[in-house]
């Protein structure tokens, strides 16, 4: 594997910047909860970040993350996250309410904290919204559906599974309209498309209405369980989880377990051990932050873009749990060179299937969605699709359905519906299929949108192909995954004339691997292996870590073989190549140059090329190296009329 990383070092070392990072800072539009960050990976702080961070002592900082009511097995996990993702070097300052939208009072919280060396990150905590705030004006209702359902005295409740067009084949299109559905009766032909054995977690604002006739139960749940006005969560689980009554509407999962977790961090972290590869996460929330790119109101983005809930969900797809979160409905592009790189999944990514909205009349993205390439998948969103929840279609005690649900609000329970179906059906039939190929194969599989637009919210799943696909794994997994060797880099040192130096080579990134050799393909006899650092010298070292020996007075090239087997005997190789630079004696017993440092004291004299330098003013890092700056450079040879130094 050639890459090529610059490495003059003579020892390791790890270093800090002097301040954190500001994630973000305070702006106009949003409301504010409180200041979060994040504590260097320091063991020492971890006893002692409760320690009192701001002038302001009424503005104190306590954990963002605790543990609630969990089992004993629970908590060991949660231990682990920890550790994996840093959850315990959170902290959370609650603002005052009164200060909520005080831009200039919690910018001055954040530049005060920005000083702290032991503080990594720093940003301000969103209030999360609903997926029922949207970009400029709320849209009409204009569905082309013709009804009119009135109460029935005797409870019997109208049928509206045909309404359900979003779950309808991609040819089967409602009169005038450009998309059809997710190709949801393809499905049920194959065991567990009903959602058998899958949980699936709504994080939302409130939770659904468990009362309602079509609606299941809450099986298990963190936070607040208690529906009291709020429909929107009632409309997302008819959607995903609807109960076959026969009548009234049809979920896409049916019996599928169905838990609930209200917005807040904590309630999140507590689900995690609670769930397992294969299960499904909805978060219908979307949070502020579109503002960097220039938009001026309800500038919605995905969850993923406060750190915290980008470390929750990327614990989450890590495990193997399918998070399906809605890109948000503030037509904010995610591609902006604001974010820099935030939704670049070659840069960072969480693992979530990013959710956008289209208008199935036009099978045009609809104008309130955030966008972007990391939107990746899409579904119903302008108002048109059928569910349980508010009565605008028939209106009863616990039996209320609208024909108007709407946004990335119900484009994300789509796909969340599909994804836990899918789900199913690959345990049923024992494939494992990641987070991201899942994400990977929606979108290769799905229904393109009109004029390019899947280019900005990506496609709509069709289940028919996406089956299909995932059954094609069958075969790939009967078959070991052939091995593939990972040696590291290239790298340069700098040879010594004192002692031998030894260098770390670890091929912990390879994959699919059993064995690991370490061998010497090139310079054996001059350069040696070790096992362990200060061990015996050899040519051959069995295991993914060994040490490259450099004996020293010498200089060259010295490639290392790594050679890795599969399961099944399969075998792949790769090689690093580590350069040894030749090292340059002193002259007059004055240290040699060295690039990497800086040199920040005046006439202070190093030996280069034969020569004596002396440095006329500050020379920082790399900044010029002695003979090429010139005459008036900032290096100036010992017995050269400018130098100053004498």
């Amino acid at each position: 594997m050639k890459k090529t990383l610059l490495a003059l070092f003579v020892c390791t070392a790890v270093s800090f910047s002097a301040h954190a990072t500001v994630n973000d800072y305070a702006r106009e539009g949003n409301t504010y909860l409180s200041v979060i960050i994040k504590f260097k990976a320091i063991p020492s702080l971890l006893k002692s970040n409760s320690q009192q961070l701001l002038n302001d002592s009424t503005l104190t900082n306590k954990p963002l993350f605790h543990p609630n009511r969990l089992r004993s097995t629970e908590l060991t996990e949660l231990t682990e996250l920890n550790q994996k993702y840093g959850f315990d070097r959170y902290q959370r300052i609650t603002l005052p309410s009164s200060k909520s939208h005080d831009i200039r009072y919690i910018n001055n919280i954040i530049n005060e904290l920005n000083k702290n060396p032991d503080i990594e990150i720093i940003y301000p905590e969103i209030q999360p919204a609903s997926l029922e705030f949207f970009n400029n004006e709320k849209h009409n209702a204009n569905n082309n559906l013709s009804y009119s359902f009135s109460h029935d005295e005797n409870g019997i409740i109208p049928d509206f599974r045909q309404l359900q067009d979003y779950m309808k084949s991609p040819d089967d299109k409602r009169p005038g309209y450009y998309m059809g559905g997710v190709n949801r009766d393809a499905a049920y032909q194959y065991n567990g498309n009903e959602g058998d054995g899958i949980s699936i977690v709504s994080m939302e604002n409130e939770p659904w209405n468990e009362q309602h006739v079509n609606l299941p139960e809450i099986s298990f749940h963190e936070g607040n369980k208690y529906h009291r006005t709020d429909d929107h969560d009632t409309s997302s689980v008819g959607i995903m989880a609807a109960k076959d009554i026969g009548t009234g509407v049809r979920g896409l999962t049916t019996r599928s377990r169905i838990g609930f977790t209200s917005w807040q961090a904590n309630n999140l972290y507590n689900m995690i051990p609670r769930l397992k590869a294969g299960d499904v996460v909805q978060m219908g929330m979307q949070t502020g932050g579109g503002e960097i790119t220039g938009c001026k109101t309800s500038c919605f983005v995905p969850q993923e873009n406060a750190p915290d809930y980008y470390d929750l969900i990327k614990a989450l797809t890590d495990k193997g749990v399918y998070v399906i979160e809605a890109a948000g409905n503030g037509n904010v592009n995610l591609d902006h060179p604001a974010f820099k790189g935030k939704f670049d999944v070659n840069k960072r990514d969480s693992g979530a299937i990013i959710a956008g909205a289209f208008c199935a009349k036009e099978g045009k993205k609809a104008y309130f969605s955030t966008y972007g390439s990391r939107v990746t998948s899409s579904a119903w969103g302008c108002w048109d699709v059928v569910t349980t929840g508010t009565g605008d279609l028939y209106n009863a005690k616990n039996m209320e359905y609208t024909a108007s649900f709407a946004g990335t609000s119900s484009a994300n329970p789509i796909i969340a519906g599909v994804v836990a179906s899918l789900s199913s059906i690959a345990k049923a039939h024992n494939i494992h299929v990641t987070p991201a190929k899942m994400r990977e194969i929606l979108q290769q599989t799905g229904t393109p949108l009109a004029m390019g637009d899947s280019s900005r919210v990506g496609t709509q799943p069709d289940m028919e192909k996406a089956v299909a696909k995932i059954l094609a794994l069958s075969d790939e997994d009967d078959r070991p995954a052939a091995p593939v060797a990972d040696a590291g880099a290239d790298f340069t040192v700098e040879g010594t004339t004192d002692i031998a130096h030894a260098w770390p080579l670890d091929a912990s990134a390879s994959q699919n691997a059993l064995s690991y050799t370490w061998t010497i393909a090139e310079g054996s006899g001059i350069f040696w292996l070790q096992e362990k650092q200060g061990g015996h010298a050899v040519k051959k070292v069995n295991g993914p870590k060994a040490f490259a020996f450099i004996p020293a007075n010498t200089e060259g090239k010295v490639t290392y073989l790594l050679t890795v087997k599969g399961k099944d005997g399969q075998v792949s190789h790769d090689e690093i190549t580590v350069t040894i630079t030749k090292t340059e004696k002193p002259l007059d017993n004055i240290e040699p140059y060295d690039g990497m440092n800086s040199y920040p004291i005046k006439c202070t004299a190093v030996s280069h090329n034969g020569n004596i330098w002396f440095n006329q003013w500050y020379v920082d890092v790399m900044q010029e190296e002695p003979g090429t700056g010139g005459k008036w450079g900032a290096w100036r040879e010992k017995n050269a009329s400018n130098n100053n130094c004498r």
